[in-house]
C-alpha cells in the first residue's frame, strides 16, 4: 500500500540564509526510502530533513516516498519556501582612520515582498543606523569590523 503522508516545514519565508526543518506527518503506509528536492537544485535522503536555503526566490518542495514494496508516493507541499537576501556593498574596506565607508544596500526581496525596519549595526560599538538605501558610517580605530545588515521581510 503507497504511503499517504503529509508534508510540512517550520518555516515558509525569511532571509537567506534561511534554516527550514521539514517534517512528515506519515497517514497510511510503511516508507522505506525519501528523497526530498528543495527546489534550490539540491537533495536529501533524510525522513525529516532540515535544508538552509542561501539563494533568493520562490522554492518548491517535492518528496518522492518509496515504501517497503517499491510503491512511490509524491508529494509537493502545499506553497513555496519563499527566500529573500539582505546584502550590502562598502566604497572602502581598509584604510587609516578616521576612515569614513558608505554602504551601498543591495537587498533584494522576492516577488510579492519588501523590506522594512533596515538597520545597520557597523561592528565597532557604535548606535546602529537605519536606512533603506545605505548608510555611511566613520571608523574611528583600527580594526577588523563585521558590519550586519537586518530588516523584516513582509508581503505586499
Amino acid at each position: 500500500m503507497a504511503v499517504v503522508a503529509k508534508v510540512s516545514a517550520d518555516v515558509m519565508e525569511g532571509v537567506a540564509p534561511l534554516t527550514v526543518t521539514f517534517r512528515l506527518s506519515i497517514e497510511s503506509g510503511i516508507p522505506s526510502t525519501f528523497l526530498w528536492d528543495f527546489g534550490d537544485g539540491t537533495t536529501s535522503t533524510d525522513d525529516e530533513p532540515t535544508h538552509v536555503y542561501t539563494s533568493t526566490g520562490y522554492h518548491t518542495v517535492i518528496v518522492k516516498i518509496t515504501d517497503t514494496e517499491s510503491a512511490v508516493t509524491t508529494i509537493r507541499m502545499g506553497g513555496y519556501i519563499r527566500i529573500g537576501k539582505l546584502d550590502f556593498e562598502a566604497d572602502v574596506t581598509k584604510g587609516d582612520p578616521p576612515l569614513q565607508v558608505n554602504f551601498v544596500n543591495l537587498s533584494a526581496a522576492p516577488t510579492g515582498y519588501f523590506f522594512t525596519g533596515y538597520a545597520w549595526d557597523f561592528g565597532d560599538g557604535s548606535i546602529p543606523a537605519s536606512g533603506s538605501t545605505g548608510a555611511t558610517h566613520t571608523y574611528q580605530d583600527n580594526g577588523n569590523y563585521n558590519v550586519d545588515l537586518s530588516a523584516q521581510m513582509y508581503r505586499l
